[in-house]
């Protein structure tokens, strides 16, 4: 089950569904004793007892700074990872390789930031975002007057 926990300093997912990610949860946070507890002894176990596993595990994370316990977690093999607040996300290296983000120049409103189109196709390249037309802006094309859609000369 993956769910959000709070760290020291932040959130984090952390996945241990797998009788190996539980182990690794328990190796990386120093907490060899969960291994002993009979209600997580097994993955079935530990849906059973799923809010008990939820509490515990939340009391041991909040122990932690975050990327400490990530590079912990990541080192003994635990699926994980941060969960980001918005500034972080923009300023995220995958963000900046996939130019997810884009900016352009709103005629009333300035400068704006959203997200880019999501599907990406080769040799299809996308537009970039343009704003809502102002009210009447497209009446008469709308309408059907011809000499309205020509270009001004």
């Amino acid at each position: 089950m993956d769910l959000i926990y709070g760290a020291a300093d932040g959130f984090l997912s952390i996945s241990v569904m797998q009788d190996k990610d539980w182990e690794g949860l328990a190796r990386a946070t120093g907490r060899p004793d969960i291994l002993l507890d009979p209600r997580f002894a097994d993955a079935e176990l530990r849906e059973v007892n799923r809010e008990a596993r939820l509490t515990l595990t939340q009391s041991i994370v909040a122990g932690f700074k975050r990327d400490e316990l990530l590079a912990r977690l990541e080192a003994a093999g635990v699926p994980c990872a941060p969960a980001l607040t918005r500034t972080e996300m923009r300023h995220h290296p995958q963000i900046a390789a996939n130019k997810t983000l884009i900016e352009y120049d709103h005629p009333v409103a300035g400068r704006l930031r959203q997200a880019r189109t999501p599907a990406q196709f080769l040799g299809t390249p996308t537009s970039l975002p343009s704003p809502a037309p102002a009210l009447g802006e497209h009446t008469a094309l709308i309408l059907g007057d011809t000499k309205a859609c020509e270009p001004a000369k």
